[in-house]
């Protein structure tokens, strides 16, 4: 994949358009003793809107859209990917997660099984 300092053009496929939130994950990981974060260990994303094929964006954060329906795709989005991550947090979850979507792939329960979706 070509890496280019331009943002993702809409497509077909919604996991190239989608702009991620840059991760929180800085300075704090420098202290030891420490487990480094999902986002660290590069098995975590954030995703603050989605780019319809048209050019539209749908934030994950409802306000007022002219997008109809527009609240009920982010929630099919973010209960679909509750079949595919370990964790899945969004606004309601927590205040850290009001703005975007977290996915992750990590292990935090006992089993692999285990997920958190809020």
């Amino acid at each position: 994949m070509k890496q280019t300092d331009q943002p993702p053009t809409p497509s077909r496929d919604w996991r190239r358009s989608t702009p991620a939130l840059p991760s929180p994950a800085g300075p704090r990981y420098d202290k030891p003793g420490l487990v480094p974060s999902e986002h660290a260990k590069g098995d975590a994303i954030d995703i603050g809107s989605f780019v319809l094929a048209d050019g539209r964006r749908i934030p994950v954060k409802q306000q007022n859209s002219d997008i109809r329906l527009s609240t009920d795709l982010v929630r099919a989005l973010r209960m679909t990917a509750c079949g595919c991550f370990t964790t899945v947090l969004g606004p309601g979850s927590d205040t850290a997660h009001e703005e975007h979507l977290h996915f992750d792939s990590g292990m935090h329960g006992a089993t692999p099984n285990y997920r958190i979706c809020e």
